[in-house]
C-alpha cells in the first residue's frame, strides 16, 4: 500500500470548470411557508412551488389541489371563497382588498388623454362595466 501522503498527491486537481459541472442545484423554496421543497412533495403552480400539504386557501386554509383553486394578486383560493368573495363587493378587486381598476386608472391616464376618443371609449367601457 501506498503511503496516505503519496495518495493525496495522486488525487487530480480540479479546475473550475469541473467543479462547476458537479455544484449541488439551489433548493427550491415553498411560496407558503419559505422551507426547503422537496421533490416528492414539490407542487409547481405558475411560477411558484409549494409543499402540497401548503398549497391551502387563504382565507379558510383547505388543502388544495390543481383542480379546485383560484388565483389572484398572488394568493389562492378555493373556488368557493374565490367566488364569495368576489360577490362581495361584485368585482374582484374590491372584493380582495385591492383599489378598483377604475380607480387606478383614473389616477393613471393623463387629464388631456381623456379627451382622446379611443381613450375616451376604453373609460366609457370601463365606467360602465
Amino acid at each position: 500500500e501506498l503511503p496516505c501522503v503519496y495518495l493525496a498527491e495522486a488525487v487530480p486537481e480540479h479546475d473550475a470548470a469541473t467543479t462547476q459541472m458537479f455544484r449541488v442545484p439551489e433548493a427550491t423554496k415553498c411560496a407558503a411557508c419559505q422551507k426547503t421543497v422537496y421533490n416528492l412533495e414539490k407542487l409547481v403552480v405558475g411560477e411558484h412551488t409549494y409543499h402540497k400539504n401548503c398549497f391551502a386557501c387563504s382565507h379558510c386554509s383547505t388543502k388544495l389541489n390543481l383542480w379546485n383553486y383560484a388565483s389572484l394578486h398572488g394568493k389562492i383560493y378555493c373556488k368557493p371563497h374565490y367566488n364569495q368573495l368576489f360577490k362581495a363587493k361584485g368585482n374582484y378587486d374590491e372584493g380582495f382588498g385591492h383599489r378598483p381598476h377604475k380607480e387606478l386608472w383614473d389616477k393613471l391616464v393623463e387629464p388631456g388623454l381623456k379627451k382622446c376618443w379611443f381613450h375616451w371609449q376604453i373609460i366609457s367601457l370601463i365606467t360602465t362595466h
